[in-house]
Order: structure tokens, then C-alpha cells, then sequence
């Protein structure tokens, strides 16, 4: 499968509808997307960009009933696109690459009929407040696209998984005014969950969110896992954007089975609390081969384009560093334990914990002067941070180290 599967819609996000040229065959539009995945796969990318390409099911011949109709047959927009491709990143500039990418691969065969882009918010949230796509584990990869290998396993072995997979593609207009009239309660109630900011809301000080088990029984959540399904096997790979004035969710999911989209669709629009704060604006069902060889089985890899090399040859040491989300959710934490003082934006350590900080300094530098107790000691202190890190991993879905 297509490597972006494995990895989360990252904190910069693009979608990219192309429209075939005149006179370009199924077999010219495959063979331009399978250099493109070919390339993402093999060029040495910078290692957080994620390039994931999708065909109308009839191109690839897995229509079978399946496209368009799957939406608008239930009254919902299509977008009539040939191909979309949507770039993951860390970085802007890591995004760019990837748009310039797409670009110069699709360009002589299709035109760009649809770009949007969008960042996530704060620590991972989209406008409600909510998170959305976190990066999935290996076992949720198997769950949702390839439940035939009925096993967790490596991200090695699932990168080899020669079936390919169904994605939807929507964006909703996301009425924030409205939504957040609402009190937390109500809000919490609509979701059936508290929003990201509430980890534990007695820590975070928010008022405690009446039925966090389950809120009303039209709530998002009941709603779209009422199958039995916890969560729906589907992967999420949506991100917040803003298209002419209008904040909403570029919402994209990808799932084994076109029947799995079909049902979260029918369950949405008829019960779903959430119905009432979005609007939909477009969309579009769409095909993942597996692999670029799937497509044109002579397909080549081009040398990177010179726009692309530019931002690629990266000599000069960066000035600024894009934080991560678990990173970020690191800080909140010693934020709420006291660590830091002061209001956001103007923060420094509290006075309290400054001669701490001065004895860590003191110890690592006498271990440093005393090669025969550093390695013993050192070690220790790392693996202490690094399971720091891990149960903050485990809690945002991200990854995060410590050196």
C-alpha cells in the first residue's frame, strides 16, 4: 500500500482535485500517477512528507457500481474528478515539495481543478475544538484496509500489502459561531466525547462534561459507531481549512470496503447530533492503488524537477522548527503541573523549580567529567525521558523522542 496510509494527515495539509486534459486515455492518467507514486516512494522525500494518490474507481476498473453514485445517490455533492492527491507534512515548505510534485507529474495530463489546504490547530484540533486523524497505529492500519492479513504487524510487512483501498473525500462548512454558543456540556454532548482541550477536566479546570461515556444517543460519536464498530473501520486523514472566508473540515477517510463509507454516510445524514453545525460543500469517492507497478507495470522514476530540488537542498541550518504535537502536549503537561508561570506568550519557569533545574544541570555535568559512572547514569536519565515520552505518545496517537 501507499506509504501516506500509514502516517497521520500531518500538521499541514493539501487536497488536490485534477481533471483529465482532452484527449488523455486511462492509460496516459495511471501511468502519470504511478511516476508519482513511484517517485514518492523511491526519490529520498524529507521523511515527514506523505503523498497520497487517488483515481476514479472506473479508471482503475473498480467501479462495479461504485463512484459517484455512492454519493449522490444519497443526495450528496461529487466533485467529477479524475485523480486527487493529497500532500501530508510537518513543514509548509515540506507541503510545497509535495504540491510541486504532484504538479509536475500530473500537469502535462490533467489540470488542477480544486486545491485545498489547511493546518492543524492549537495541539491537533480542527475549528470544534475536536481532534480528527491522528496517525494510526499498525493494528488500526489492518483494521481498516487490510483486514486480510487478520494480524498486527510491522509497518514493513503492511507497506507489501498488495490490495488497495476506497476514499472519501468531503468538505463541510463548520458553523463555529453557532457551535460554540453552545455551553461545554452541550458541546461534549454533540461529539459524545470532550473536546481535546479536556484530557481530565478536573486538572484543566473546565467544568465537568455531563455523559463523557457516551452523551446523547444522537451524538457523533454513538451515531458513527452504533454498527458496533469502535471506532468505524476507516482510517481518518482530515484537516481543518478555511476556503473564501469559510472555516469547515477538508474530511477525507479511507477504508477496505465502499459498503463501510456508504453506512458512516447513511448514519451521518440521518441521526447524527453534528448534522446541524456543518454543511457540506463537495466531494468525491476515489480509488488508492497499492502501488505504482499496479498501475503501469513499466513505470519509471523520473530525476526530481529542478522546483523541487530547490527546496530539497537544505545546506543552511534551519532557523525555526515546526513542534510536533506530542511535543506540544509534553509542554501542556508541565505547564499544568506548575513547571512553567506567567500567562501564554510570556511564560517563564517557575521560581520554585529553577534550583531544580540547576542540579540537573550540575549532575549531567559531573557525569560528563566522570567517563566511568556517565554511561550507567546517562542511561538512566534517558530511558526515564523516554518513557516520558512514550505514555505521551500513547495518549496523543503521535511520536515524540528524547535525545
Amino acid at each position: 500500500m501507499q506509504k501516506a496510509l500509514l502516517s497521520g494527515p500531518g500538521r499541514f495539509s493539501s487536497i488536490v482535485c485534477y481533471q483529465r486534459r482532452d484527449g488523455v486515455s486511462d492509460a496516459l492518467l495511471k501511468t502519470a500517477a504511478a511516476e508519482l507514486i513511484q517517485t514518492v516512494a523511491l526519490a529520498g522525500l524529507p521523511q515527514n512528507l506523505d503523498v497520497l494518490v487517488a483515481l476514479r474507481p472506473d479508471i482503475v476498473d473498480k467501479a462495479n457500481g461504485v463512484g459517484p453514485t455512492l454519493l449522490t445517490s444519497r443526495g450528496l455533492p461529487d466533485q467529477a474528478a479524475d485523480l486527487v492527491v493529497q500532500v501530508a507534512a510537518q513543514t509548509e515548505i515540506d507541503r510545497l515539495i509535495g504540491l510541486r510534485l504532484a504538479a509536475f507529474y500530473l500537469s502535462n495530463v490533467a489540470t488542477g481543478t480544486r486545491e485545498i489546504s489547511g493546518s492543524r490547530l492549537l495541539n491537533g484540533q480542527e475549528s470544534f475544538g475536536f481532534k480528527d486523524g491522528a496517525s494510526p497505529s499498525p493494528a488500526r492500519v489492518v483494521d481498516a484496509i487490510a483486514p486480510a492479513l487478520g494480524e498486527t504487524i510491522g509497518r514493513e510487512a503492511l507497506q507489501s500489502y498488495g490490495q488497495g483501498t476506497w476514499l472519501l473525500f468531503q468538505r463541510y462548512r463548520q458553523k463555529v459561531t453557532e457551535f460554540f454558543s453552545l455551553s461545554d456540556t452541550e458541546r461534549a454532548n454533540v461529539m459524545g466525547r470532550p473536546p481535546a482541550s479536556v484530557k481530565d477536566p478536573t486538572k484543566r479546570g473546565e467544568a465537568a462534561v455531563a455523559g463523557l461515556g457516551g452523551g446523547t444517543t444522537n451524538s457523533h460519536w454513538n451515531t458513527m459507531t452504533s454498527s458496533g464498530r469502535n471506532p468505524p473501520a476507516m482510517l481518518r486523514r482530515g484537516f481543518p481549512c478555511r476556503i473564501d472566508g469559510e472555516e469547515g473540515l477538508a474530511f477525507v477517510a479511507v477504508a477496505e470496503d465502499p459498503a463501510v463509507i456508504g453506512d458512516s454516510l447513511d448514519r451521518f445524514n440521518t441521526t447524527d447530533a453534528m448534522k446541524t453545525y456543518v454543511q457540506i460543500r463537495e466531494g468525491g469517492v476515489f480509488f488508492c492503488p497499492p502501488d505504482a507497478r499496479s498501475l503501469d507495470p513499466n513505470v519509471t522514476r523520473r530525476p526530481l524537477p529542478g522546483e523541487v530540488q530547490a527546496l530539497t537542498n537544505r545546506k543552511a541550518s534551519l532557523v525555526t522548527y515546526e513542534v510536533a504535537e506530542p511535543f506540544l502536549e509534553y509542554m501542556l503537561r508541565l505547564k499544568d503541573d506548575g513547571i512553567f508561570v506567567g500567562s501564554v506568550g510570556a511564560m517563564t519557569i517557575a521560581p520554585a523549580v529553577i534550583p531544580i533545574v540547576q542540579q540537573l544541570n550540575e549532575t549531567v555535568a559531573n557525569l560528563s567529567a566522570n567517563p566511568a559512572a556517565e554511561k550507567t547514569e546517562l542511561a538512566r536519565l534517558a530511558q526515564a525521558s523516554q518513557d516520558d515520552a512514550n505514555s505521551v505518545n500513547e495518549s496523543v496517537g503521535g511520536y515524540h523522542t528524547f535525545n
